[in-house]
């Protein structure tokens, strides 16, 4: 269509006072139609936003379910290190557990051998004890033997001083 052409449209349609107002009614719904699509072309500009904030909060989520991931595996692998740990330190204490029973057994042994010894030595200190006190006995009795020896070789001294005197 040439500019005379819609020049000799529009003055038909202005001549017209029905086409005038269905003309301005066109002309209101177009303006509507802009400003709607105005408004949509905003709406959309903000879904855009939104979804361009939404993509970098999900990279955002990604990056801390990764760095999650890693944090898991590091904690899987130090649970790991510790049940070893723990199986080993386990496997000590069962070690030193029977270690310990059997010292004990032995300790309880021995204190049963030094209590036997313990009684042995108090028989044998009974013993000597009687011992000591029959040799007492022996060397009282021996004193007075020895004193009435001594006393019997005085007199036969003395009567063979008196014989060899005679």
């Amino acid at each position: 269509m040439e500019l005379s052409d819609l020049t000799t449209l529009m003055v038909a349609i202005a001549s017209d006072p029905q086409k005038a107002e269905r003309m301005k009614e066109l002309q209101a719904e177009t303006n509507r139609a802009q400003n709607e699509r105005a408004q949509s072309a905003l709406l959309v500009e903000h879904a855009n936003q939104v979804l361009a904030e939404a993509r970098k909060m999900r990279e955002e989520a990604q990056a801390v379910l990764t760095a999650a991931d890693l944090r898991q595996s590091e904690l899987d692998a130090r649970e790991v290190n510790l049940g070893c740990l723990i199986a080993a330190v386990n496997a000590e204490k069962a070690e030193w557990e029977a270690l310990r029973q059997g010292v004990d057994a032995d300790h309880a042994e021995r204190a049963k051998r030094l209590e036997a010894i313990g009684q042995d030595v108090g028989k044998r200190m009974i013993e000597v004890v009687d011992r000591e006190a029959a040799a007492d006995q022996k060397a009282t009795a021996a004193e007075k033997l020895i004193g009435i020896y001594e006393a019997k070789h005085q007199r036969l001294a003395d009567a063979m001083a008196l014989n060899v005197g005679l």
